[in-house]
């Protein structure tokens, strides 16, 4: 059951993801000018960057002190 809540959540996820991100892209595309873009879009790839190499850490870290919440 929790594979089916997991799979229905992931497909959620992507939907959510496929109307968020072209419409956030063409926001900023829309509010800054020409030669920012490029800045502003580099700079939002830096930070999702740095969050997948942070996230794993913090996890790890988090599983290291409090190992019980894994399965909770």
């Amino acid at each position: 059951q929790s594979v089916f809540i997991f799979a229905l959540l992931y497909v959620i996820n992507g939907i959510g993801r496929s109307l968020y991100i072209p419409a956030q892209r063409a926001q900023i595309a829309d509010l800054t000018n020409h030669g920012q873009q490029a800045e502003i879009f580099s700079l939002l790839q830096t930070m999702g960057a740095i969050g997948t190499l942070i996230g794993p850490l913090i996890g790890t870290i988090f599983y290291k002190t409090h190992p019980e919440y894994v399965f909770t």
